[in-house]
């Protein structure tokens, strides 16, 4: 395995007070501590994390996306049609559940072979 870093270093930036930051989400960004300037004055660090949609990218609306839950077809809202690709609540809790060991074991299997990287989601 090559010792060169697995990610490209595309530089940094000073958060000014004010100011917003704005990337997209295929960069990794890390957010390095920091300390009060003045201790005896009280102090904090605010992050709001923004979305942002490309008004060109159609979003599927449910419009021309039938619902997933069995509940509304029980209660008249859709046709019988799309019975068979409903689920109940309990259903998608237990396929949730079953997804979320299949991802721990990979992430089990993988942590030996892999260098982690934590992509920060705030």
């Amino acid at each position: 395995m090559s010792d060169d870093p697995a990610v490209q270093e595309i530089g940094s930036l000073r958060t000014l007070q004010g100011r917003m930051i704005a990337f997209p989400n295929i960069f990794q960004h890390k957010i390095d501590p920091f300390s009060i300037v003045d201790k005896t004055k009280p102090g904090h660090r605010r992050f709001m994390v923004l979305w942002l949609v490309d008004p060109h990218y159609r979003i599927a609306s449910i419009a021309n996306v039938p619902p997933q839950q069995l509940e509304w077809e029980e209660n008249g809202c859709r046709d019988n049609k799309f019975r068979q690709c409903l689920m109940s609540l309990e259903e998608a809790k237990e396929y949730r559940l079953e997804l979320m060991k299949e991802r721990t074991a990979f992430a089990d299997l993988a942590e030996d072979n892999l260098e982690v990287y934590n992509l920060y989601e705030h």
